[in-house]
């Protein structure tokens, strides 16, 4: 299995409430342990599912990993922009000293330098570097200083670095996240087919028993909402019958980044809580509604959608 492949959930439930309901049906089953041991319920099985359900407690929170993974993506996006600004600088010095038909301009005339990837803008930087210093004299005089030049060194190695924690943190974050779902899936595979052992067992003796094995058969329910923000400007979107802990996955199709987070009107400004979601068409960054400032008795329920950007900017999202 690929730990990028996202693997989606067979049941409804969320967290709290599977984790609930394993630990009542596990005390049914072992209630009824011994008149079920010819349908399979032994000890050791209900053990292993009760150690199965430890095992998925303790896993890490993919919500934080996600999270941390959004923040370190935001990091490198913000100095891939001030590594931009700063080669647009001194783009305009050069054009300022040579004209933009001077044979010098060249190696400066670089096109669209504030939408370049980061890989690009870095392998640039030696060259600037090389013909900034090499035309110092003249330059100079139109406000070119060699702590510019500096700058901009430094701003690459910056990014450098940010670059390698992106990776890491995505490889960290998708395996987190399929290791979490083939876990919990199991539990919940578990649990249904020894409470249909149990339901099928006392069907026709005891209709209270057979009550107590009934599972809960609905799919994962979401809401899917999509669409594209202009830049500087904030739209909203419906997210009617959430609640705290509801899942909301975010992602960031095209453009630069977009904020997220809910209000008390639709156009209300950003909070705290907001979180900014860098484009990545990959992965979904996943929090919960409560995380991103919903609060119901408040009256903070409307999903704000942000563009900080000049660009426009797509998104997909699910809640639920």
């Amino acid at each position: 299995m690929q730990p990028s492949k996202e693997v989606p959930l067979i049941f409804s439930y969320s967290f709290t409430e599977l984790i609930a309901l394993a630990i009542i049906k596990e005390a049914f089953l072992r209630r009824d342990q011994k008149e079920l041991m010819s349908r399979g319920i032994t000890i050791k099985r209900l053990d292993d599912f009760a150690a199965e359900r430890q095992l998925f407690i303790d896993m890490p929170p993919y919500k934080i990993e996600l999270r941390k993974h959004s923040l370190a993506l935001e990091a490198c996006e913000e100095k891939r922009i001030a590594l931009a600004e700063a080669m647009i600088e001194i783009k305009g010095i050069a054009s300022n000293t040579f004209t933009k038909k001077g044979t010098n301009y060249f190696v400066f005339n670089l096109l669209a330098i504030n939408k370049m990837p980061e890989e690009t803008l870095i392998e640039s930087i030696p060259t600037f570097v090389k013909y900034g210093k090499a035309n110092m004299d003249t330059m100079g005089e139109r406000g070119l200083t060699l702590d510019m030049l500096t700058n901009i060194t430094d701003l690459a190695d910056e990014l450098s670095t940010l670059l390698d924690v992106p990776t890491e943190l995505l490889s960290d974050t998708n395996t987190t996240t399929v290791s979490r779902h083939v876990r919990a899936n199991k539990l919940y595979e578990e649990m249904r087919n020894m409470c249909e052992a149990g339901h099928l067992f006392y069907k026709n003796s005891n209709k209270v028993k057979a009550n107590d094995y009934v599972m809960d058969s609905r799919k994962p329910k979401f809401t899917k909402r999509e669409g594209t923000v202009k830049g500087s400007t904030t739209i909203s979107r419906k997210a009617d019958g959430i609640k705290d802990n509801t899942e909301v996955k975010l992602k960031v199709t095209h453009g630069t980044n977009l904020q997220f987070y809910f209000g008390m009107e639709k156009k209300s400004p950003p909070t705290e809580k907001a979180l900014t979601v860098v484009k990545d068409e990959k992965v979904y960054i996943i929090v919960t509604a409560a995380s991103l400032g919903y609060d119901k008795a408040k009256g903070i329920i409307h999903f704000i959608i942000r563009n900080p950007n000049e660009d426009e900017a797509t998104f997909l999202l699910k809640i639920g």
